[in-house]
């Protein structure tokens, strides 16, 4: 018959055999040595900060967001914007919406000025560096490069850079109507020159204020 001469003793753990020498991991390893067996929770602590840092930082830009539900509850606490605010309804200085709509403004620059320039080219020229053309005759020479020749004049009156009679311009009805440069074509580069350098600046410093 099998005979279990074990010795035990009672731990926390359960029944212990004797026999097993676990007298020398009491006593033979010092603090520190059981210490590093611990879990460590220092990274999982600064996982949860960043992370919690993370979900303010996005709650916080979408209470500025006029189609967020953040920016809904911050209405109804009375806290919108002030329309006299000259940063009202632009979006926060140097974020990627402000980024995508001065590029976008950079282009549209610089097809008015290549209008400018086909006008100057194709028109009929004057000595204080003005032209005219007809819009018919622009429209044929255009309508081959650029679908949008309408929405580029009307931006382009918008600045004062030229000018033409009516509301707008429609092909056949209109083609008899001149499209006239109102300041040179090198005038007009020097604005959008200053203009460029103006928003790179603005744009420099928003990115330096978020260092």
């Amino acid at each position: 018959m099998f005979s279990n001469s074990l010795d035990y003793e009672s731990t926390d753990g359960g029944l212990v055999p004797k026999s097993v020498q676990f007298s020398s991991f009491r006593s033979g390893m010092d603090i520190k040595t059981v210490s590093n067996l611990r879990p460590r929770t220092n990274g999982l602590l600064d996982r949860v900060a960043q992370y919690n840092a993370k979900v303010q930082q996005t709650k916080e830009k979408q209470q500025s967001n006029p189609f967020s539900s953040e920016w809904e509850l911050r209405k109804l606490k009375g806290a919108v914007a002030d329309k006299s605010d000259p940063t009202y309804g632009r979006p926060p200085a140097g974020s990627l919406t402000e980024k995508r709509g001065l590029a976008a403004e950079r282009h549209i620059q610089t097809e008015i000025i290549f209008l400018c320039e086909t006008i100057y080219q194709y028109g009929e020229r004057y000595e204080d560096g003005t032209a005219a053309i007809p819009f018919g005759e622009l429209f044929s020479i255009y309508s081959n490069i650029n679908n949008k020749l309408v929405g580029l004049l009307l931006r382009a009156r918008k600045h004062h850079l030229l000018m033409f009679e009516g509301e707008t311009l429609f092909q056949r009805r209109d083609d008899d109507v001149p499209v006239v440069l109102q300041i040179s074509l090198d005038e007009i580069k020097r604005i959008f020159k200053r203009d460029d350098q103006d928003d790179k600046k603005e744009d420099s410093d928003s990115c330096n204020n978020n260092l």
